[in-house]
């Protein structure tokens, strides 16, 4: 589930809890998503690489591209001798 179906979930459920328990609406929204908020800048944090300059980050992207690239062309040669449910069409 992605972080914007999420938040309406939880909206709906301080909406139905607000009505049950008498607590404000906004209060109890703020309580659900305050672990989701957390969540998503600790993913934030490691996410972020830092390069210095446009080299850096050309030779980032040119040796993901290598091992991708290697990737699928070993799959694509095994492929043949997979069933079909386990046939790998994305890179890894």
């Amino acid at each position: 589930m992605d972080s914007a179906a999420l938040s309406g979930r939880l909206a709906a459920q301080a909406l139905v809890d607000g009505g049950k328990a008498g607590v404000s609406v906004g209060d109890g929204y703020c309580r659900l998503m305050g672990s989701l908020v957390c969540q998503t800048r600790r993913n934030q944090g490691r996410e972020i690489t830092g390069f210095g300059s446009n080299e850096e980050l050309q030779s980032h992207l040119e040796s993901t591209l290598v091992k991708t690239g290697v990737g699928m062309l070993f799959h694509s040669a095994v492929n043949g001798l997979r069933p079909l449910d386990k046939i790998v069409m994305l890179p890894p």
